[in-house]
This record gives C-alpha cells, sequence and structure tokens, in this order.
C-alpha cells in the first residue's frame, strides 16, 4: 500500500505542487501579526486596534521589532540564494 502511494506521489507534476505550495504561502502571510504590524506603521497611533498585542506595547518598540523581523526575514532570503550558488555557504542558510 505504501508503494502504491508514493507512486501516485510522483505522478503530481511539480508545477502543480508549487503552485499549491505557493497559494498556501501567500495566503497564509496576510493573517500573520508581522503582516498586521506592517500595516500598524503606516497608520496613525490613535487608530491602532484595542487588542492587548497593541496596546501592551509602546508603538516605537513594536516597529523596531517589525524592522528586526523585517531585515531577518531578508538576509534569511539573501543567505539562501547565495548558498545556491555557493555550496560552502549552505550551512548559514540552514541556521534560518
Amino acid at each position: 500500500a505504501v508503494h502504491e502511494g508514493r507512486s501516485a506521489i510522483r505522478e503530481i507534476p511539480d508545477a502543480a505542487v508549487d503552485g499549491i505550495l505557493i497559494f498556501v504561502g501567500v495566503t497564509g502571510l496576510f493573517e500573520t501579526q508581522l503582516w498586521a504590524r506592517l500595516w500598524l506603521v503606516l497608520t496613525d497611533p490613535h487608530q491602532y486596534p484595542r487588542a492587548p498585542l497593541y496596546t501592551r506595547v509602546k508603538p516605537g518598540r513594536m516597529h523596531l521589532f517589525t524592522l528586526i523581523q523585517v531585515l531577518s526575514l531578508g538576509l534569511a532570503w539573501i543567505l539562501n540564494g547565495l548558498s545556491m550558488a555557493y555550496s560552502e555557504l549552505a550551512v548559514l542558510g540552514l541556521m534560518f
């Protein structure tokens, strides 16, 4: 039974799998706290939601954390791209 399942999975085109993964990633992106905080950077602090997530922390500190998170994400993407070109950097890419 396991052998039949594996052969069935091999029949799925790579483009279909890639498309599904991209769709799931993009739709999930808009539901993250990072995305919500990125929008708050452009919003007047008086209009922030009254949820404890946004009221317990000063806006400047929250924006600093968001900036650190975005820079870390960018660094991870850069290292991932470099690790494809330079195999000795692959270990650094695995850390993210």
